[in-house]
């Protein structure tokens, strides 16, 4: 009786709200939400916030607003690596599915990409960070995939001679990786992926040589690039460490190579070092999961464990993304939580305030202050005990813009003239 007692007042509100008639477009709000509990990082707070154009500012005395006591909003979700969220026109299934998700913006570290800047700002389009074609060796990850996919019939009239300077560009020195980052400069992407697979190997591994490596990083610094890597070993992390990269996109872990277990795990200094200088790890967990099963995944486990905690000791920071066709930020997210290694506040943060720095750093998104874009997910429960709940969001806005709102819970006041400002 108590717990049916307790309910009720919710089912009443939720119940009275989705009567109301749903948006028809996006519609771009000036308001206040009124009592909120709204994520700080380290949990729920509650208290009011005001939105203006399209960004989050101080409530004003007395305002009128609408009662959001009933909802808890975090910042909205950041996929760090995905590659099937692509540049797109509005419609699009994949944009359209991974938004309804709360997935709001993303960093898709390869793909063939348009020239121009990536897009953002697009209602029913994800803010996408694309980096156009990655740095290799030539025969190097992922020159075979995309020669496969290609032959396949995937790429749709794309051969495998079309592919070099789209879907890869081949540097087998540092003059040729100084010319392939200038290539991707002159594409328009913001971000460029560099690979390191196992550059310690006696056959230089399938990746760049350190010494192409280090030019890479040198120029893509110098024309205003952030490096993104792959890497495979620990010796391969210390090596972009040195290089003060903007981001390792995996964690080394153990696949069906001829390493020792030693070769991939990291030490705390190496920790130390990537929290020094910034260096944000998107860990890709999933990639074990979906792959192996019985005795290997548990020593792909071990291995995971074992650097995951030296990160969360050392501070650094991580994002979430699960580098799969089929899968997204929320599979990487279960899989995070099921090492038992971070609590539901890190693991949100990764999700969420992490993934946008790496994805957009320097924009004021992943946090709900005053002065960012006004951008946010609510749900009835906190999500740091309501996981199952996370990929359906009731609410979504960004930048003042409501893209969700399956329970008309805004519709009605963004659209009211006597409740627009704050």
């Amino acid at each position: 009786m108590r717990k049916i007692a307790m309910r009720t007042p919710f089912l009443v509100v939720v119940g009275a709200l989705a009567v109301l008639p749903l948006p028809t477009a996006a519609q771009t709000c000036n308001i206040t939400l009124k009592d909120a509990n709204i994520w700080t990082g380290a949990g729920y707070e509650k208290r009011s916030i005001a939105i203006k154009d399209g960004t989050f500012v101080a409530p004003a005395a007395g305002a009128a607003g609408v009662d959001a006591s009933f909802l808890y909003l975090t910042p909205p979700f950041a996929d760090a690596h995905n590659h099937r969220i692509d540049t797109a026109k509005p419609g699009d299934a994949i944009h359209t599915q991974a938004l309804a998700q709360g997935i709001y913006y993303a960093l898709n570290p390869n793909n063939i990409r348009p020239d121009g800047p990536s897009l953002t700002g697009t209602a029913g389009l994800v803010d996408l960070q694309s980096a156009g074609g990655g740095l290799t060796r030539p025969g190097g990850h992922p020159q075979p995939l995309y020669e496969g996919l290609a032959a396949g019939g995937i790429l749709g009239d794309l051969t495998a001679a079309d592919l070099p300077g789209k879907a890869f560009h081949l540097a087998a020195t540092p003059d040729e990786a100084r010319a392939a980052v200038g290539k991707v400069k002159a594409n328009g992407a913001a971000v460029i992926k560099l690979y390191l697979l196992d550059h310690d190997r006696p056959d230089g591994g399938d990746g760049l040589s350190a010494e192409s490596f280090t030019a890479a990083v040198a120029e893509a610094r110098r024309l205003g690039l952030l490096p993104i890597v792959h890497v495979e070993s620990a010796a391969d992390v210390r090596l972009a460490t040195a290089a003060k990269v903007h981001a390792l996109v995996h964690l080394p872990y153990l696949i069906d190579k001829d390493r020792d277990v030693a070769d991939l795990l990291l030490t705390a200094e190496d920790a130390a070092a990537l929290a020094a200088n910034g260096i944000a790890v998107v860990p890709t967990v999933t990639l074990s999961h979906v792959t192996y099963d019985g005795e290997k995944l548990g020593t792909i486990q071990s291995v995971q464990r074992h650097n995951l905690k030296l990160l969360k000791d050392a501070g650094v920071r991580i994002g979430l993304g699960a580098d799969r066709w089929t899968l997204n930020l929320h599979d990487e997210l279960v899989f995070m939580r099921a090492l038992a290694i971070f609590d539901g506040n890190d693991v949100i943060n990764m999700a969420t305030a992490n993934g946008a720095h790496i994805a957009f750093p320097g924009r004021k998104i992943g946090k709900i202050a005053e002065g960012y874009e006004a951008s946010f997910l609510g749900w009835f429960r906190p999500l740091n005990r309501a996981w199952a709940e996370a990929r359906e969001p009731v609410i979504g806005m960004r930048g003042g813009t409501l893209l969700n709102d399956g329970f008309a819970l805004l519709a009605k006041a963004c659209s009211s003239p006597e409740q627009v400002e704050p």
